[in-house]
């Protein structure tokens, strides 16, 4: 499998195939995550999707993280917005990871929300689950 890892979660924004998100669960497992850290895996796979096109967020972790990120370039675009022009691929990937996220947040009796994690947790995440 193509495994990009030059920046962010791994070029997820990139793809231009629909990923399977069971075989990320696997992987993620594999590497040792928790329930908690594939949740936000999975929540900063939907933001950083979105954060390719400019989303301007308001989770003041999204805002500190994409914002420390060379190629993130806030277009003031809201992210509800933006899905308009995502790739059928993305689009795909967009909902079938926030199913994924949903099931473990509801797993884990927290909110399916970005302001449920901390820059720090997110940065984390990228740094060590780079699919």
């Amino acid at each position: 499998r193509d495994r990009l890892r030059s920046r962010g979660l791994g070029d997820v924004y990139k793809r231009q195939y629909v990923m399977d998100v069971d075989e990320i669960e696997t992987w993620l497992k594999g590497k040792g995550a928790t329930d908690r850290e594939i949740a936000c895996w999975f929540t900063l796979a939907i933001n950083e999707i979105s954060a390719r096109y400019g989303a301007q967020f308001s989770t003041n972790s999204l805002v500190v993280y994409f914002g420390s990120k060379s190629w993130y370039q806030n277009l003031g675009d809201d992210p509800n917005k933006i899905r308009s022009v995502f790739t059928s691929a993305e689009k795909s990937n967009f909902d079938n990871f926030g199913r994924k996220r949903n099931q473990y947040c509801k797993k884990l009796g927290i909110s399916s929300g970005a302001k449920e994690y901390s820059y720090e947790d997110f940065n984390y995440i990228a740094n060590n689950f780079a699919y």
